[in-house]
């Protein structure tokens, strides 16, 4: 049990077990009392059984001579201590850290472009939203047109509608009134007249709306168009654009297609050199049915071979079928077998020279299913390497 009580303390110090009162002295059994309220003077004023179960133990404090006890004691250890070690060099050589200085710099730098020009595409994004948006409010008014012309033709017809029933009503008092018959049929006629009219106006009316309805359709359809990328031709008929093959040659951004071989015949050999989109935006209901691409030969003087061409097989037609509103790409070649060691034209590169270039246009005829054909005016570029 814990003892808080110091003057208990010391008298269990003092007189160890005899101070215990629960131990019979004959049988040396212990007995406690418990709930007693008898109060036992011995050996101070107390409750019965209340000092019960306490143990005494004997408590030692050794005494020691501190001057032998320092003795005991090594303070001074210095065996254990090694000699101090070696200043070691740095953990990465000067020139290694320059140089990733020197490229960690440069990649800060880049970082900066690349941050400016996504800036300035998010610029031209927002230019194109709020074309877009521009184009949809002019789409609201042309739609609000549209139900103005009709509730006018609805307006119309009820007034016909309106003209019938008098009329009829006349023909029946007609029959009852013999004396106004020469009246009635001048009356009859000029309803006839009014009748033909309103119906001429119906038709201009309803000529109209078809016409608003054509125009907003085809608003809606060139607005599409021209916010994906592509370009009308001189009738606006039809849109059309090009995708060179990635990546880009930087001596082709000014070329509509253009196509670099690689030096030792490695690399890109399937003369791939990207894609032209067509849509077919006509007002009339007509599909276009076939391509046909025309090349000069710009630089490349005397060359018997097909330049550029539809597919892998440089061909120069293409049969189609784009519907009216539907937009198709079509990928473009060059020829792969066009100049090189052993065929005069083009002519390899020289010695002295590092790559030639040749350049120049080529035409596509988009040929309607009646017949009626626009053409697309474009650019090619080629530069041939050593080796290709």
């Amino acid at each position: 049990m814990a003892i808080d009580n110091q003057f208990r303390i010391g008298e269990l110090i003092s007189s160890g077990s005899r101070a215990i009162v629960s131990k019979d002295e004959v049988s040396g059994n212990h007995t406690f009392t418990i709930g007693s309220k008898e109060t036992v003077d011995t050996p101070y004023p107390h409750i019965k059984g209340e000092r019960d179960g306490e143990l005494t133990g004997r408590i030692e404090k050794p005494k020691y001579t501190e001057e032998e006890l320092v003795k005991a004691v090594d303070t001074e250890v210095d065996e254990l201590i090694g000699p101090p070690k070696k200043e070691k060099p740095p953990v990465v050589p000067k020139p290694l850290y320059d140089d990733l200085r020197r490229l960690y710099d440069e990649r800060g730098v880049r970082i900066n472009e690349l941050e400016s020009i996504i800036l300035d595409l998010e610029a031209e994004v927002e230019s194109l939203r709020a074309e877009v948006e521009s184009l949809m409010i002019q789409m609201d008014a042309l739609s609000l047109q549209t139900a103005a012309a009709q509730n006018e033709a609805q307006a119309t017809n009820d007034r016909y509608i309106s003209l019938l029933q008098d009329f009829s009503s006349a023909i029946v008092k007609s029959t009852k009134e013999g004396i106004e018959r020469v009246s009635l049929k001048a009356q009859t006629e000029g309803l006839i007249a009014q009748k033909e009219s309103l119906r001429e106006q119906l038709k201009s009316l309803n000529l109209i709306v078809s016409n608003l309805q054509s125009q907003l359709s085809g608003a809606a359809a060139e607005s599409s168009a021209a916010a994906s990328g592509l370009v009308p031709t001189t009738s606006n008929e039809t849109f059309y654009g090009f995708e060179q093959g990635q990546p880009v040659d930087d001596a082709w951004k000014a070329q509509d297609i253009g196509w670099t071989t690689m030096r030792d015949n490695g690399g890109k050999k399937d003369g791939s050199a990207g894609k032209v989109i067509i849509q077919n935006l006509r007002d009339e209901n007509v599909p276009i049915t076939q391509l046909k691409i025309n090349v000069d030969k710009g630089n490349i003087l005397g060359s018997v071979r097909p330049i550029l061409g539809f597919g892998s097989g440089v061909s120069s037609t293409r049969t189609t079928n784009i519907e009216q509103g539907a937009k198709e790409q079509f990928d473009l070649y060059f020829n792969i077998q066009l100049g090189g060691t052993g065929d005069s034209k083009p002519k390899p590169r020289g010695s002295w020279q590092s790559a030639r270039d040749y350049q120049g246009t080529f035409t596509i005829d988009i040929i309607y299913d009646d017949g009626f054909t626009e053409t697309i005016d474009a650019t090619w570029g080629l530069r041939k390497n050593r080796g290709s």
